[in-house]
């Protein structure tokens, strides 16, 4: 085939969901053409329909798909024949019930979740706001390329045309009993999004924190970013990617690792081929 039957898009904050979705379309590209591809919303939606199968990775905050693929899934155009999707979702804790919510949105347009999966990696928040001790916010699970290289034969099955019988996530026990972490992350979250700061004597004005928020809530003044927290969901991937550190949400948070392309390229052989991180 010279057209890809298979696209995986995602949506990710500082990186990790990146990382998994492009060693996804590494491994699948041994067996055929794949379109990989962040989303967005200007993306050329008419173009879904073209795909045999369609994967969609995305980060869990607060037991939700990102609010940008939540949105993302609203802009979908009805399908007239059920499409086979796999979902991922990549998290720092739990997945909560994050897949569920997603494979739900996605029938209501005829796209049948036959497959999924979470992996746990780096947290982007708790990297940022716990002791840099706690070793499981900058590594992935033991498990992810084992999880990883199931998920991909499960894909490469239903572009075959196999594997296409409907796996929808299940109810997660402990939803409720998360709820009330849901609630005060939230809270912090909103928080941090009013302390947010950018340290005028560390920004080079690079512009990359504009260009790169997919919710456009920097722009430039005077050659100097402003944050606008009104549309923001705190993926924080404009903290950890500025390339000058310019960007914080508190003193304490100034001089922690940061989860950047550099950070997340050293850990990509280990998805790729397994082993210790």
């Amino acid at each position: 085939m010279t057209a890809a039957a298979t696209a995986v898009l995602y949506h990710s904050g500082s990186g990790s969901t990146k990382l998994v979705a492009t060693v996804i379309a590494e491994k699948l590209e041994e067996s055929g053409p794949v379109d990989l591809a962040p989303i967005s919303f200007d993306y050329d939606i008419g173009r879904i329909l073209s795909y045999r199968v369609l994967v969609f990775g995305f980060p869990t905050y607060h037991g939700n798909p990102s609010r940008s693929m939540r949105e993302f899934f609203d802009m979908l155009p009805a399908a007239d024949d059920p499409i086979p999707v796999h979902l991922f979702v990549t998290y720092g804790l739990y997945p909560d019930h994050a897949l569920r919510v997603a494979a739900r949105s996605l029938a209501k347009k005829g796209y049948i979740t036959v497959g999924h999966m979470g992996v746990r990696g780096p947290a982007s928040d708790g990297a940022l706001m716990l002791p840099e001790w706690i070793g499981m916010m900058f590594r992935y699970e033991k498990r992810a390329t084992e999880k990883i290289d199931e998920f991909v034969f499960g894909v490469r099955a239903s572009a075959d045309g196999g594997n296409v019988t409907p796996r929808m996530p299940g109810y997660v026990w402990y939803t409720s009993l998360n709820a009330p972490h849901r609630l005060l992350g939230e809270m912090n979250n909103d928080r941090c999004k009013k302390r947010m700061r950018v340290d005028e004597r560390l920004c080079t004005s690079c512009g990359r924190c504009v260009r790169e928020c997919i919710r456009d809530c920097w722009r430039m003044e005077d050659d100097v970013p402003l944050f606008d927290r009104e549309n923001c969901e705190f993926c924080l991937g404009c903290i950890h990617n500025c390339p000058s550190g310019a960007i914080t949400i508190s003193e304490k948070s100034r001089e922690k690792p940061r989860l950047n392309g550099e950070f997340y390229d050293a850990l990509k052989p280990t998805l790729l081929h397994g082993g210790e991180q």
